[in-house]
């Protein structure tokens, strides 16, 4: 499969699928990948579509977090709003394993939908890994919850994950994708600037962590550090000359 396939993006004006299509590795992420769905959450932000949905090829898995042989050199860049402001709604469709990083691009979706098969977990403590958007788990998901799956590294079920708020509704196997369009299409129907206020007072309640409130410093710096300016200074620099800057 094509690097260009890996995350798929279909709208009909309205509504956004994006798809981690890797099913082949479980949707795991690597650079490819990740590169990929920070292109689709800018497509997004900048599109007339109202409401994406974020899911995974295949049945076994949404997504069972970073592939290994070959991680991302950013993870950041791999979860909605983090790297890329968007500013409107998000839901999650989510069948079979989400893992790991999978888990959380799922709790940073506005709202999640699960098939009963669906399993969520994070292993992180089982790794020895522990990046800074894991602290969206303990906004995202409620506190006791959010504990039990990062300090105990148990697999919740679908079940569990409803009944303890995680996610939204649970469905039969193949559902998800059906209800995630309903759910869309309804969003899509309401005031476009509601939603869009909803959005603001919900990232308000939900980025309370630092990390989250350290992401408009961090895109700044990003955005310098991966700048023209940056690479023509440097080799103004090394050929001691003076640096044509042109602001981008």
């Amino acid at each position: 499969m094509s690097d260009s396939n890996l995350v798929t993006y279909d709208s009909d004006g309205l509504i956004a699928l994006i798809t981690i299509n890797r099913p082949e590795k479980r949707n795991a992420i690597n650079q490819a990948v990740s590169d990929a769905l920070l292109g689709a959450f800018r497509r997004y932000a900048a599109s007339a579509e109202r409401c994406a949905i974020v899911t995974g090829a295949g049945e076994q898995a949404f997504c069972a977090g970073l592939d290994f042989h070959d991680p991302p050199s950013a993870t950041w860049n791999n979860y909605p709003g983090y790297r890329q402001p968007i500013g409107k709604p998000m839901i999650a469709a989510v069948s079979g394993h989400c893992i790991g990083a999978g888990l959380v691009i799922a709790a940073h979706c506005d709202l999640i939908i699960a098939t009963e098969s669906a399993e969520f977990s994070f292993p992180e403590g089982q790794l020895g890994r522990l990046g800074g958007a894991a602290s969206g788990m303990f906004t995202r998901v409620p506190p006791r919850l959010a504990a039990e799956m990062v300090m105990l590294g148990y697999p919740v079920s679908a079940e569990r994950a409803l009944q303890g708020g995680l996610v939204n509704r649970v469905v039969a196997p193949g559902r998800h994708l059906a209800l995630a369009r309903e759910w869309a299409a309804r969003i899509g129907s309401m005031a476009p600037l509601v939603m869009k206020g909803c959005k603001v007072f919900l990232d308000d309640v939900l980025h309370r962590n630092g990390y989250e409130q350290a992401l408009p410093f961090l895109r700044a710096l990003d955005d310098i550090q991966s700048s023209e300016d940056a690479a023509e200074g440097a080799a103004a620099w090394r050929r001691r000359r003076p640096p044509a800057f042109k602001g981008r």
